[in-house]
Parts: C-alpha cells; sequence; structure tokens
C-alpha cells in the first residue's frame, strides 16, 4: 500500500508543480514518464528517514510552492540571475512581489507535507522494498541512459531539455542557487578591482560641466511616446527640442544587477566580467564632484556587483539617507538633493548618477496620484489591461522626472543621459516582469540624451553624431565610452567605435540579434 502512496504523492507532485510535464500534444509520453520515476524515487529515499523525513518533505515541498508560485504568475525562468536578485534584494522590495495566491500555495505545501509525511510513516528496509526500490532504480537508469543516447538527442533534443533539473520545480531553485554560488565565486577570484582613475585620462575642454546619469529602471522603448508609443507617455520630452532618443537599444540582460555593471563600467557584451571601477572614477579624478542617488537600499561593496565597481565617489546617498519608508519612495524625492548639490558649489563640474526605482514592480507604487492619467490601474497579473495602464503611468512620472532635472540645468553647460537597465513584459504569451534575457520586449530599453544649449554651442560636433547615429542599433555597451566623449575626456582605453558622438561608431555591438545568436 505505501508503494502506491509513493506513487500517488509523485503524480500529484508533477500535477500541481510541474503541469507542463503531463503527457500532451507538446509533451511526450516519456517526459512524463521519467519524472514520475525521479519522484517516485526521491519520496521512495526519504520515507526510510524518521528523523528528517519531515524537514526534508518542508523544504521540497514550501520550495515548490513559493517557485511554483513566481513561474506561474510572471512565467519567470528560475536562472542563478533571478537567485542572485533575490538574494540581494531587500526584504521590502521583495515584499511589493507577494500576493494573496501566495498564501494559497503555502497551505497547499503544509498539506502535501503533512499527507506526505503521514502516508510514508512506517517505511522500513525490507525485501519487498528492495525489490521495489532495485525495480525503480533499473528503470530510472535505464530511462537516463535512454533520454542522453544520441538517437534522442539527435530527434527530441527540444524535448529533453524538459526532463533537465533546470526545468523541474523545486530542483531548478536548487540548481539556480549552486549556479549563483559559482558566479559569486568567480567574482571573488577576480579580487580586487582595478581603480579606473589609475589609468591616464584627462579632459580637452576645461570650461565646467554638469553630466547627469539618470539609470532607469524596467522600462521599455515601446512605452515611450518620444518612440512612436500609441499613448502619450512623454509629453514633457516630446516638447524637448535638443532630446536625443535612441530608438533600438539592447539592454545587456534582463534584470539589474547584470545590466548596471556593464552600463557603468568597460565590461561589455563581449568581455562581461567586470574588473575595474565605474566611470564616476575616472570623473572624480579629473575633477569632477561625483554623487550617487538611490532610493534603493545600500549593499555591502563586495556582495553586490554594482556597489563593488563604486570606487573613488565622493558621495554616495541611499534609501536611508532621504528617510522615506521603500514603498512609498519615489523619484522625485532624490530631485532637492540634485537641485542642492547644483546650487551649493555653482562654478564646478559636476557627475550625478540618479539611480531610480522608475517602473520596478509594483507598477502603483512607483507614481503619484497627479500622474494617474489611465485607468483602472491595477498590480495584478490577472487584469493585463489595468496593469498596462499602471505601468504606462511611471513611465509618464519618469517623463515629468526628466523634465525636471532637465529644468536644474537648461542655463548651464549639461547633459543628462538617461537609459534604463533592461525592459519589462507585460503579459505576452502569459510573461509578466523581467529576468529572461530571451524576450525581445525584456532588452530594449530607451536611451536619451538630452544638451542644454551652452553644451550645443561648445561641443557642436558631438551633438551632430548624436543625431546623425540615434537611428542605429546600439547596446548598454556604447554607454561608458559615450558619457566620458561627451565630457570631453580621452581615456587610455578609449573604444571611439563604442561612443555615440563619434562618426566612426560602429553600428551593432552587443544588439538583440548577435546577442541571441551567441546563446
Amino acid at each position: 500500500m505505501k508503494y502506491i502512496y509513493i506513487a500517488c504523492i509523485s503524480a500529484a507532485t508533477i500535477f500541481l508543480y510541474n503541469p507542463d510535464k503531463i503527457p500532451s500534444s507538446t509533451t511526450p509520453w516519456w517526459v512524463g514518464l521519467y519524472i514520475f520515476l525521479l519522484f517516485n524515487f526521491i519520496f521512495s529515499l526519504l520515507a526510510l528517514s524518521k528523523r528528517a523525513k519531515t524537514p526534508l518533505l518542508t523544504c521540497l515541498f514550501l520550495l515548490s510552492a513559493v517557485t511554483g508560485y513566481y513561474t506561474s504568475s510572471f512565467q519567470l525562468k528560475i536562472t542563478p540571475d533571478i537567485i542572485g536578485a533575490c538574494l540581494e534584494t531587500s526584504f521590502f522590495e521583495a515584499k511589493e512581489f507577494l500576493e494573496p495566491r501566495l498564501l494559497l500555495w503555502l497551505l497547499m505545501a503544509g498539506a502535501m507535507t503533512f499527507l506526505t509525511s503521514r502516508a510514508l510513516s512506517g517505511m522500513r528496509v525490507t525485501k519487498r522494498y528492495l525489490g521495489f526500490f532495485g525495480i525503480l532504480c533499473a528503470l530510472l537508469i535505464g530511462a537516463y541512459q535512454n533520454l542522453n543516447s544520441s538517437y534522442f538527442k539527435e530527434h527530441y533534443d527540444n524535448e529533453r531539455l524538459l526532463t533537465h533539473f533546470e526545468n523541474i520545480i523545486p530542483f531548478n531553485s536548487v540548481n539556480a542557487f549552486f549556479g549563483y554560488i559559482k558566479n559569486a565565486s568567480a567574482i571573488d577570484e577576480l579580487g580586487k578591482i582595478e581603480n579606473t582613475a589609475q589609468l591616464e585620462a584627462h579632459r580637452t575642454k576645461q570650461v565646467p560641466l554638469d553630466v547627469i546619469f539618470v539609470l532607469g529602471e524596467s522600462a521599455r522603448a515601446d512605452h515611450f511616446g518620444l518612440n512612436g508609443y500609441h499613448r502619450n507617455t512623454t509629453p514633457k520630452l516630446s516638447l524637448e527640442k535638443n532630446a536625443v532618443s535612441f530608438k533600438d537599444v539592447t539592454s545587456f540582460a534582463a534584470n539589474t544587477r547584470r545590466s548596471v555593471p556593464i552600463m557603468i563600467t568597460e565590461a561589455d557584451s563581449a568581455q562581461p566580467e567586470v574588473t575595474s571601477s565605474s566611470f564616476l572614477s575616472i570623473f572624480q579624478k579629473l575633477g569632477f564632484e561625483t554623487f550617487w542617488f538611490s532610493l534603493n537600499d545600500k549593499f555591502d561593496r563586495h556582495s553586490n556587483p554594482i556597489t563593488r565597481t563604486l570606487v573613488g565617489v565622493d558621495n554616495l546617498y541611499f534609501r536611508s539617507f532621504f528617510n522615506v519608508e521603500y514603498k512609498t519612495a519615489q523619484d522625485h524625492m532624490m530631485l532637492p538633493a540634485l537641485k542642492k548639490v547644483l546650487q551649493d558649489t555653482p562654478n564646478k563640474s559636476h557627475f550625478v548618477v540618479l539611480h531610480t526605482r522608475g517602473s520596478h514592480w509594483a507598477y502603483k507604487n512607483r507614481y503619484a496620484q497627479k500622474f494617474r492619467k489611465w485607468t483602472p490601474d491595477t498590480s495584478s497579473t490577472s487584469d493585463i489591461q489595468g496593469l498596462i495602464n499602471s505601468y504606462d503611468n511611471s513611465i509618464l512620472m519618469t517623463d515629468d522626472l526628466l523634465y525636471r532635472t532637465i529644468e536644474l540645468v537648461r542655463n548651464k553647460n549639461a547633459l543628462v543621459l538617461y537609459c534604463s537597465d533592461h525592459g519589462e513584459s507585460l503579459g505576452e504569451d502569459g510573461v509578466f516582469n523581467h529576468g529572461n534575457p530571451d524576450r525581445t520586449e525584456q532588452r530594449k530599453v530607451p536611451l536619451i540624451v538630452w544638451f542644454s544649449k551652452k553644451y550645443a554651442q561648445n561641443s557642436p560636433q558631438h551633438v551632430a553624431n548624436l543625431w546623425a547615429n540615434k537611428d542605429l542599433p546600439i547596446s548598454h555597451d556604447y554607454i561608458f565610452h559615450s558619457l566620458l566623449a561627451l565630457a570631453s575626456i580621452e581615456y587610455q582605453r578609449q573604444r571611439p567605435e563604442l561612443d555615440l558622438s563619434s562618426s566612426t561608431m560602429l553600428v551593432g555591438h552587443g544588439s538583440l540579434n548577435k546577442t541571441l545568436a551567441h546563446r
């Protein structure tokens, strides 16, 4: 009877947490059989452990519930980057992803743990058990060998992927966790990063200059009115004659922790290992007052891939500086600090980064009431139009943020560069949020360069080249070298081919087509 229980529990685990493994017109029967045998094997082993059985079952079903909830709600693929984002985010940010439906998944996990523990109690190593377990092992080994045979690899290579641990709940989370540990170890092995300030660099123009880099969050290019979106989500930017919008921009990744280091350092899609500090080190060396303002929480310099690069920055300010709760923090709260910086030292050069919350989930929390233009606005994946409305409202607020930023430097020698770290899925093919680099909408991002009249007078060739290059395919790879060049900085490892303001810029470095072709 116990063996029937094991079979039923295995079938229930597949049905509840891995429904895509149930045989269907798209899933071969042998995929379901292999997964069924695998869970039979696992539960048969757990049944023999008196003390560890319940804790292990609790972990298994709890992990299955959490993973199942997020994959079914947002169609997220669990990867090392997703695990990294979870481990490196704050509790307050993670809380915004919690919905009442998660409680149902957790209750289901509790019920499965209780029923399974009761059903498997009292099992002992008997001749019958050894016979059952031996047959099970033989079937599982035989199935595994067949799946890895040349015949299956040749004729069913895509279907075989369904049997990999990375595609089976909850093993995908465990597999991704070890992948994250491996990546973190690789970063540790790189040791202390090189300080780019130690390399040769100089300014060719010594006039005071204000450079503001607005680091966007989860904004997708096709939802900007400036780029042809049917809704006018950028009414103020659309009136800026000196705003150059690059319309074919690919993000390096589909999450913040991987994209931002590429945006602010020399690392690129061809050589993504971050071995040197950010461009702020160079600006600081050359006399710019450097500032990093962020409404996110501060993380240890050695444990986060972004803060790790912030070497030689004069002033680092995170959410605690603004004395605001995570849920109520909105990007405009950084503007008074920016205004004070510019007013306190009006004759100095400044390089300021505003790391925004932009259009990060939950979208309704990202904008003030006066930007609630499209309604009904929701944060529920069950109402896609309401979700899009709230997302577009967040873009509308970003438009206002950029306008107000521009107003602070309009009469100065200044430039403002805005680019988002990645895009966002809004229900396309049932997919939501971000984290999947294979989704075009998660990789196509807005990039806008605004320049003042004084800047245009001082650097007319830069301006002309920006306009000439605006419709060409580019990527995050270009930001580091472009900001240095736009500030008239000549750098030891300068790459004009990755400079948006250069007449010799090369097209398509890190573009989406090339990126996907190498996956």
